[in-house]
């Protein structure tokens, strides 16, 4: 299971990194030197193993007994964090290199013995020093954590619960079966069915590179992941995926960090739509397929660009009248930073990436969205409500997840003569740690992932007192 970093700092990583590179000197040296210098390579080996795994313990509440950190820093696999970690990795390789270095001299001269000392030496007083350092930041991560911390409030007349944790680590995506059960894709590539009668659970299939998108049509299971769509076909009718078949491929994933094809829905007619991410910030395009809403038959035939000018679209819905939505992340890097959108889909419509962000200027032909967001919050989760517990005048309202916020926006539309949409916007929940998805259950109560917590949360309505 991936272990992702809730605070990522350089001192941490740098000192992992030189744990790591210790070892592998003690071996070097273990192996290539004679007499009592293969001693202190085996000191150096097991000095260096030591603090690697004591800090690992520290660090980790999903390790042994999974209670909470003593050291506010966690794993995450570098190659998901190339970025991040370069610097603290040639810093880590830097510091071992010259220590090398300085033991090589010593070797040759009178003070032979403390060329191999020395490295044995520094690493205990550097995991002293460094442990101490930690322990600061980590006070310095509470006590942050616990500025932002804050009770989950819902609009009078909700109620939101825990449903379920387990088994959804790290969910991605969640939709109600044609079965009347939730099916639940997580980061590591899994698809569980989860019971809406006993909560029981069971896997459905697995095997995908980070799935962020399901889609249920005449009985197949359709799943988004990395670069490809694929179909999940139950041959023999025991509810587990038996097949997966990729009917869309080569679509491009993670040029620009996090972005990548994501949502898939099926629309009346019965044409599969999904957006692919810019591989870029905020630059012109060079991928065919980048920055797009695509739509195809369900066998993946007649592939074609639906929409241009769409940033990184997580979710797409139609309402009740056939008409399709997305949620769009707006830009990192520009200095006016424009708020994330949700935008009215409409068949050659041009959305403004990478030149036009948030209400366009007059006479442009880019469309303006249909509501605004916070900059960088992260609007990703939409569904549009068309269960039957909420109040009448909450159907076919959408609401949409702000990742970063920890949010969930209301917002009620209105269509006029020309087809296009006014909202109007109210905050629905508050509190979350990052919520990213959304499905209504059989009963109209709705359930909302937590990527973070790994939680599913349960929405219902318990009346106006």
């Amino acid at each position: 299971m991936p272990i992702f970093l809730s605070f990522i700092d350089s001192v941490g990583l740098v000192i992992f990194t030189i744990y790591f590179a210790a070892v592998f000197l003690g071996v070097r040296i273990f192996w290539k030197t004679p007499g009592k210098e293969r001693f202190w390579g085996m000191v150096l080996l097991f000095e260096s193993a030591a603090a690697i795994v004591l800090l690992t313990w520290m660090s980790s509440n999903y390790w042994f007994s999974r209670t909470e950190e003593i050291i506010g820093i966690a794993i995450e696999p570098l190659v998901s964090s190339i970025k991040q970690v370069g610097l603290p990795i040639v810093l880590g390789v830097a510091i071992v290199t010259v220590i090398a270095y300085v033991s090589l001299l010593l070797s040759r001269t009178r003070y032979s013995s403390a060329a191999f000392v020395l490295p044995c030496l520094l690493i205990p007083i550097l995991f002293a020093i460094s442990t101490q350092q930690l322990l600061v930041i980590t006070e310095r991560v509470k006590s942050v954590a616990q500025e932002q911390s804050q009770e989950i409030v819902i609009t009078p007349g909700f109620s939101i619960t825990p449903y379920m944790t387990e088994p959804t680590h790290n969910p991605t995506a969640i939709i109600l079966g044609p079965d009347n059960n939730l099916y639940v894709a997580n980061y590591n590539g899994e698809i569980w069915g989860i019971s809406t009668t006993d909560g029981t659970s069971w896997k459905y299939s697995a095997g995908f590179r980070v799935p962020v998108g399901l889609a249920w049509h005449d009985g197949l299971l359709y799943v988004a992941s990395q670069g490809k769509v694929s179909v999940v076909r139950d041959e023999n009718g025991d509810n587990v995926g038996d097949s997966v078949e990729d009917i869309i491929t080569g679509l491009p994933a993670r040029v620009y960090p996090w972005h990548a094809n994501n949502g898939v829905v099926f629309g009346p007619d019965d044409r599969i739509y999904f957006a692919v991410g810019a591989t870029s910030d905020s630059s012109v395009e060079t991928y065919k397929y980048a920055a797009t809403v695509l739509s195809a038959n369900p066998d993946g035939s007649d592939l074609h660009i639906f929409a241009t000018g769409v940033r990184n679209p997580y979710r797409l819905a139609f309402n009740s009248q056939g008409d399709l939505f997305a949620t769009d992340n707006g830009p990192d890097g520009l200095d006016a930073a424009p708020g994330d959108e949700l935008n009215h889909i409409v068949e050659g419509g041009d959305y403004g990436f990478p030149s036009t962000f948030g209400i366009p200027p007059p006479a442009s032909e880019v469309r303006a969205p249909v509501a605004l967001f916070p900059p960088h919050s992260s609007s990703d989760g939409l569904v549009f409500y068309q269960g039957d517990q909420f109040p009448d005048e909450y159907f076919d309202n959408a609401f949409v997840t702000l990742w970063h916020f920890g949010e969930i926006y209301r917002i009620q539309m209105s269509k006029d003569a020309s087809g296009d949409y006014a909202s109007h916007l109210s905050l629905f929940v508050t509190g979350l740690n990052a919520p990213l998805d959304f499905a209504v259950g059989p009963d109209g109560s709705m359930y909302v992932i937590d990527f973070e917590d790994s939680i599913i949360y349960k929405i219902s309505y318990t009346g106006a007192n």
